[in-house]
């Protein structure tokens, strides 16, 4: 009884400690984060497109759909004031749509990731035997791809629309987040605090929730952030190709696709679109380095 109690008040301390070294860390981060000038520049670049893209009904001049052939090919003006496309299609209106489209696709594909690579990475690390190896088998055959080809293949089986180049993106894009997730987990279970949980009796799934999953968060967030901004390009890649976003849904791969048989004509179709890919990109790639360097993943294990 008294090693019971003993193991119980250690315990309590690794907790307690866990939970003020995790505010530290927040304030610290967060501290960190905004001396990064890049990364709050990335920050600034992503909340305007993102306010962009929940406020298009609201800031789009002209509907992104209607179609005015008369006006096919027009430069800019009051009505238009980006032009239009070989449909006589307002180039704004479709860019701050296509703000819209892409951003929710990604995110929804990110989301799907995670639920998929999230668990699985945690189970495999923590309960070891037949379930890692099994999961990480099936990791090693998924990662024998090249994994845009592997996605290309699963969305030219389903069919094109963005619903199955989510759902391709999904099934080959989990495998990262499970290994990377695997190999941190195996470090954290060793750790003292999970030793002390344990020899308390506390469950398995207690320990995940309240030991294992704060202690992976940090990391799992900076390789999201990085890689939204991969699922925007792998996104416009396959709607590029046909596979993705079809019309006439406003999305910027697809308008890169429509720009490009009028390249010397109207070479701006595909500026724009590109423009708008790379800067949300590049946004992301900055708030993930900075992100990155204001957690520092290692201090995620150090309690």
């Amino acid at each position: 009884m008294g090693l019971v109690r003993e193991a119980e008040r250690g315990a309590g301390c690794w907790e307690r400690a866990a939970g003020e070294g995790a505010a530290v860390r927040g304030n610290s981060a967060w501290a960190r984060l905004k001396r990064d000038r890049l990364a709050l520049a990335g920050l600034v670049m992503l909340s305007i497109v993102v306010a962009v893209a929940v406020l298009a009904p609201y800031l789009a001049p002209n509907d992104p759909v209607k179609v005015d052939l008369q006006h096919r090919l027009a430069p800019p003006s009051a009505q238009y004031p980006l032009g239009t496309d070989h449909l006589g299609r307002c180039l704004l209106s479709r860019l701050i749509y296509g703000a819209r489209v892409s951003l929710s696709t990604a995110a929804l594909a990110l989301v799907a990731i995670l639920v998929l690579g999230l668990p699985l990475g945690i189970l495999a690390g923590y309960c070891g035997g037949w379930v890692d190896n099994l999961i990480m088998r099936l990791v090693d055959i998924l990662l024998a791809f090249p994994g845009l080809v592997l996605a290309l293949v699963i969305a030219g089986t389903l069919g094109p629309g963005l619903l199955n180049v989510m759902l391709a993106l999904t099934l080959v894009w989990w495998v990262g987040y499970a290994r990377v997730i695997r190999g941190m987990v195996l470090a954290v279970k060793e750790k003292e605090f999970v030793l002390a949980a344990r020899a308390c009796g506390t469950s398995r799934w207690g320990i995940i929730v309240r030991h294992i999953l704060p202690n992976v968060l940090s990391p799992v967030i900076v390789l999201a952030t990085l890689d939204m901004g991969k699922l925007i390009l792998a996104i416009s890649g396959l709607s590029f190709l046909g596979l993705g976003a079809q019309p006439p849904t406003p999305e910027w791969g697809a308008m890169l696709n429509d720009g490009r048989p009028y390249l010397q004509v109207a070479p701006q179709l595909t500026l724009y679109s590109g423009l708008c890919i790379m800067t949300v990109v590049l946004a992301f790639n900055l708030l993930g380095d900075g992100l990155r360097d204001a957690l520092d993943p290692r201090l995620t294990t150090r309690l």
